[in-house]
C-alpha cells in the first residue's frame, strides 16, 4: 500500500508540473507575439522619421519660427501698447 500511495503522489506532481508547463508555454508564446508587434511598430516609426521632410534636430511637434518676420511689441508702463509701431528705415540710419 505504501508503494501505491507514492505512485499516486508522483502522478499528482507530474500532472501539476505538466499543467504549469502548459501555462508557462502559453505565456511565453504571448510575450513572443507581443515582441513581434512591438518590433513592427518600431520599424514603422523609424521609417516615418527617416522619410519625414522636417529639418534635422527639430521634432515634428515643435512650432517653427517664421524667419521672414521680426516684430517688436512695446508695452508702456501703464499697460497700453503703442498703436503704430515705429519701423526703422535702413536708408535713414545710414545718413
Amino acid at each position: 500500500m505504501g508503494q501505491t500511495k507514492q505512485n499516486q503522489e508522483f502522478k499528482n506532481q507530474t500532472e501539476f508540473l505538466n499543467d504549469s508547463l502548459i501555462k508557462l508555454t502559453s505565456k511565453v508564446d504571448s510575450i513572443v507575439t507581443h515582441n513581434k508587434m512591438l518590433d513592427t511598430q518600431i520599424s514603422q516609426v523609424a521609417q516615418q522619421v527617416a522619410s519625414s521632410t522636417q529639418t534635422p534636430r527639430i521634432f515634428p511637434g515643435q512650432p517653427e519660427t517664421n524667419p521672414k518676420v521680426h516684430l517688436n511689441v512695446v508695452t508702456l508702463m501703464n499697460g497700453r501698447k503703442l498703436e503704430e509701431p515705429q519701423v526703422k528705415d535702413k536708408a535713414k540710419e545710414s545718413e
